[in-house]
């Protein structure tokens, strides 16, 4: 025992020092007794190793790179370029130490023998089994549901992958094809909707007539012939559907085939569309004319769902005329009957460049910021005259937008408007519980591309926002890297509000974003504005109908919205799919989120071509809730029928955030790039393993052991004294 050894050690030292007492008196002698054991001590501590954690080499691992092949009928002529992808990554895998896993569509999945490519049914499972490996899709995007969206088959939470997909070219022959649809999924009664599409084809060479469609329920709404000229693959029109009656409903967007044409799966799109009651009221008041103010009066305006009233300042409330009022041409404001009589009317109230202190009385101030607490919403758009101090500060409106004290220091530095200030814009980074208040957020996202490139602003006022009760939605960049406030969301009392601190944002429409965009952002606010009918506390996303291995129908559906979290599978609540009451116990419920819940199962959907799906329940804080959404019944898509499809490839790359090549000459050199830039150039890579290990001299790294060294030559010396005296 180390104690043992201490006790016998001491004794002997002792022992010793007593022989030298006579020689050097008790006192040296004891001096000379605690010197030793100081300068022994090291010894006998390290009785007592610590104990430490180390890395060491242990047996080589080699990393494993997984390759799933489409082997199915679409991919043959590419079989001979597949045979070449998988003998150079093994070859290279030899090089760099790595271990390749190769796995054929067709060892998963028995449909590929019987003509199809269910590469959506295996993806999702052959994914999570490789985890965080690297990875390697070879297919030329071809499936057995072609219309059938990734996102919906792999999910929503993806990020960033360490993969790679090699794609195959499209089966040739004459095709036509829709690109891409693009609908606002609300409208209004007695209001028609506009449908943006893109139509692609694959021959170039003549000119081409063809013919597009909306179709609902097999009825033709709307059609138009449209003209691919010579040399011209793709073709851009916005199409408008005529009113449809209140509800949801299923419209496919189709090319009707041309001569010769083989590949029909892609000729159509399907998208839901939800009628909603009409109208609502929306009062536009503009402190003073502006490029601004016409570009927002011109898109409210132009949506009949929206019953406008719209006021533009020419006078202000001091101005002396000298004349009477009955000869001007101008009226006076009527404040008095907009925020004493109207109010109530109102759905929404957007304010441009206007001063409330300035032309409203502190009742009519009351009344605006009452209404919004209420659920009115209110859109907020800055200017020269709007936002000053008094504004901000000593208004109602303090209670809606609150603002930081450093606001007064700072507007008196620069001016409640910094109007030579230039900037871009730049998508803020809002937390995720801000982002849940703030949906809007992710709708603009979707429009990154277009509004990412705006860098014309001119003009803003500069605030310093205080509290935590609004979501930054984006900022202005100057040309300095300066950063300010731009565009953020409130959600005061039961009501919304949307402040843009400037009045630049025309320029979307003017600056390489097109008018139909300039409106859809601005439609995207009032769709958020207007929670009540147009943001519900319980809806439909993502419904999906999935064929799957059995040949049967798997279904799947999103709840969002404030209520999800009082939904239960419980007798209080009815399931109604594909018009039969589902049972709760055929029922898995999945928890997202705090507002989101997935429900999924199986159903027999017969003969049906179109699924209806609605749920109804009952809430104490709610009421009653109700929300519905449609979706097509999948019909299965042999090779032959589908070909390859390379657009869906690359969407397939996109969802999973990897890199995607199509083109089969440029194969070999971004498999190269992705091999060295995966498993680097080693030759070999050991794995590291830990081991804890019994340290016994521990006391050699600390400083201190240094000092206990000083106490060898002090017994030296204590017993030499009289040799150097």
């Amino acid at each position: 025992m180390p104690e043992l050894v201490v006790i016998i050690f001491v004794l002997l030292v002792v022992v010793w020092g007593w022989s030298w007492r006579q020689q050097l008196g008790i006192e040296r002698a004891a001096l000379v007794v605690l010197c030793r054991v100081l300068w022994l001590l090291p010894l006998l501590l390290a009785l007592w190793p610590r104990a430490s954690v180390v890395q060491e080499a242990g047996d080589y691992v080699p990393r494993v790179l997984h390759v799933l092949v489409d082997d199915s009928a679409s991919m043959q002529s590419m079989a001979g370029k597949t045979r070449g992808i998988v003998a150079k990554v093994r070859w290279r895998c030899e090089a760099l130490g790595c271990r390749v896993q190769v796995r054929y569509l067709s060892q998963l999945s028995a449909e590929v023998g019987r003509g199809y490519t269910p590469l959506s049914l295996v993806l999702g499972e052959w994914l999570a089994e490789v985890g965080d490996d690297v990875w390697l899709l070879v297919t030329d995007g071809g499936d057995w549901q072609p219309r059938l969206a990734w996102r919906s088959v792999l999910g929503e939470e993806l990020g960033g992958g360490r993969g790679l997909v090699l794609g195959g070219e499209r089966t040739r022959g004459k095709n036509v094809w829709v690109e891409e649809v693009d609908l606002v999924p609300l409208a209004f009664e007695n209001s028609p909707a506009d449908v943006r599409l893109v139509l692609r084809r694959t021959t170039v060479e003549v000119q081409e007539r063809v013919q597009v469609q909306v179709v609902v329920d097999g009825k033709v709404l709307a059609g138009e012939n449209v003209v691919f000229a010579e040399t011209m693959d793709r073709v851009s029109l916005v199409l408008p559907v005529p009113v449809l009656p209140r509800g949801v409903h299923l419209l496919r967007v189709e090319v009707l085939p041309v001569a010769g044409e083989k590949v029909l799966w892609d000729n159509s799109q399907v998208v839901v569309l939800e009628v909603l009651p009409n109208t609502v009221g929306v009062l536009h008041l503009l402190g003073s004319p502006s490029w601004d103010g016409s570009f927002v009066r011109r898109y409210l305006k132009a949506e009949p769902r929206y019953d406008l009233i719209s006021f533009f300042i020419l006078r202000d409330p001091s101005d002396d005329t000298q004349v009477d009022e009955r000869e001007l041409s101008l009226i006076p404001f009527p404040v008095d009957q907009l925020f004493g009589e109207e109010l109530k009317n109102l759905r929404v109230v957007v304010m441009q460049n206007f001063s409330l202190v300035r032309f409203l009385q502190p009742q009519h101030q009351q009344n605006l910021v009452d209404f919004v607490l209420r659920g009115g919403a209110l859109l907020f758009i800055g200017g020269s005259r709007s936002l000053r101090y008094d504004d901000i500060i000593t208004s109602p409106l303090h209670k809606i937008l609150q603002v930081d004290k450093r606001t007064a220091s700072l507007q008196r530095k620069h001016g409640s408007w910094d109007k030579d200030l230039e900037f871009g814009l730049r998508f803020a980074q809002p937390s995720a519980e801000q982002r849940a208040l703030a949906s809007i957020y992710d709708d603009w996202l979707e429009m990154r591309e277009e509004l990412s490139g705006f860098g014309g602003g001119r003009g803003l006022n500069r605030l310093v926002l205080g509290g935590d009760a609004y979501t930054p939605l984006l900022t202005a960049v100057g040309k300095k890297g300066e950063e300010l406030p731009l565009l953020v969301a409130s959600y005061p009392g039961k009501g919304r509000a949307l402040w843009l601190f400037s009045d630049s944002l025309w320029r979307l429409a003017m600056e390489g974003v097109s008018r139909y965009s300039y409106h859809k952002f601005l439609q995207l606010a009032m769709t958020w504005l207007l929670q009540r009918d147009l943001q519900r506390p319980l809806e439909i996303s993502n419904f999906v109908l999935q064929r799957d291995r059995k040949l049967g129908v798997g279904w799947q559906i999103q709840l969002r919205g404030a209520a999800t979290k009082y939904f239960a599978a419980s007798e209080r609540w009815q399931l109604t799919l594909c018009g039969r009451v589902i049972d709760w116990s055929e029922v898995s419920v999945e928890i997202l989120g705090a507002q989101r819940k997935n429900l999924a199962g199986r159903i027999d959907t017969g003969m049906l071509t179109q699924c209806r799906v609605e749920i109804a329940g009952l809430d104490k804080a709610f009421g009653a809730l109700r929300a519905e959404s449609m979706a097509l019944v999948p019909v299965l898509a042999k090779d032959e029928e589908v070909g390859g499809a390379p657009a869906r490839a690359r969407a397939l790359a996109e969802l999973l955030g990897v890199p995607y090549v199509g083109e089969v000459n440029k194969f070999n050199r971004a498999l190269s790039s992705f091999m060295s830039g995966n498993f680097g150039e080693v030759e070999h890579a050991p794995q590291m393993q830990e081991r804890v290990a019994r340290d016994h001299f521990w006391v050699l790294s600390e400083p201190w052991y240094w000092l206990l060294l000083l106490f060898l030559p002090a017994e030296v010396l204590l017993r030499r004294w009289r040799s150097f005296v």
